[in-house]
């Protein structure tokens, strides 16, 4: 019996020794393990990082690249829209230079009309489309363009081309305003016909340049008493048509004159015809 408990006692002391020792060893392994760095989960997330980065960068690049292309179309549309835009210009000048004489009224030939000093002079019982006669009375053209209620002359860029104004009452003209409709900027003197037939000059030089439709203010000095006004143009300043829709002569009285008729230099519009006589008129 002594002898059983020795030797239980015997296994449980190595039993419990055994254990002991195996316990000392997983410590000790547990240690060494946690000593040991994780070498293959770290050098493979470094990796994954690094070809991340890479990635990044690569993405970083084509987009900077991308923007650079962006840039340089907008810069290709801009200068293709400016051309674009003098190619129109153009296209409406040459269209101009061929454009078809249309009426707003029927323009019939006149039966009886009277003999004309200038085979220019105009009444106002029928208004062509851009004869000289669409100058007489109030301004009647209120949109900037190639209007057929304003004058034009038959050529555009011509050179000189000139329209009178007969008013009402002469006055002591203080002001001439002129209503240019389509191109404006190529006036380039206004003179006052006196009572005698001399010619005054009241503004000669260069017109400001302005947008159409506008209305020009030329000051006169004081002095000059007329019911007639000539305003001259150079047409070759400035291109295409140049319009007139109306002409107010301003007194310093204070008085207020549109045209009550009109004759110019040359005009688009068809020409008139007295019937009978072999009378051109334009």
């Amino acid at each position: 019996m002594k002898g059983k408990r020795i030797l239980i006692t015997s296994v449980v002391v190595l039993a419990g020794v055994g254990l002991t020792w195996n316990q000392l060893r997983l410590s000790r392994l547990l240690k060494e393990l946690r000593a040991i760095p994780p070498t293959g989960l770290t050098n493979t997330g470094a990796e994954n990082l690094e070809s991340a980065e890479a990635k990044l960068k690569e993405a970083e690049a084509r987009y900077s690249e991308a923007e650079v292309q962006l840039d340089m179309a907008q810069q290709k549309i801009a200068t293709a829209n400016a051309r674009l835009a003098q190619l129109e210009t153009r296209l409406s000048q040459l269209e101009g230079g061929r454009r078809t004489r249309t009426t707003l009224r029927p323009a019939e030939p006149i039966a009886d009309l009277p003999d004309m000093a200038e085979p220019t002079s105009l009444t106002n019982a029928v208004k062509r489309a851009w004869g000289p006669e669409q100058v007489a009375g109030a301004p009647d053209t209120f949109e900037a363009g190639d209007i057929s209620t304003a004058w034009a002359s038959r050529e555009q860029d011509a050179g000189e081309e000139w329209l009178k104004l007969d008013y009402d009452n002469a006055v002591d003209i203080a002001e001439v305003r002129v209503r240019e409709t389509y191109n404006p900027g190529a006036i380039s003197k206004i003179a006052a016909l006196l009572a005698n037939g001399n010619e005054v000059v009241l503004w000669e030089g260069i017109e400001p340049q302005a947008t159409a439709p506008v209305e020009m203010s030329f000051q006169v000095p004081s002095g000059v008493n007329a019911r007639t006004v000539k305003v001259y143009l150079d047409t070759a300043r400035v291109p295409g048509w140049n319009e007139i829709d109306a002409v107010e002569l301003i007194g310093r009285d204070g008085s207020h004159q549109w045209a009550k008729q009109a004759s110019a230099s040359s005009t688009y519009a068809e020409p008139r015809v007295a019937r009978g006589r072999g009378l051109e008129q334009f």
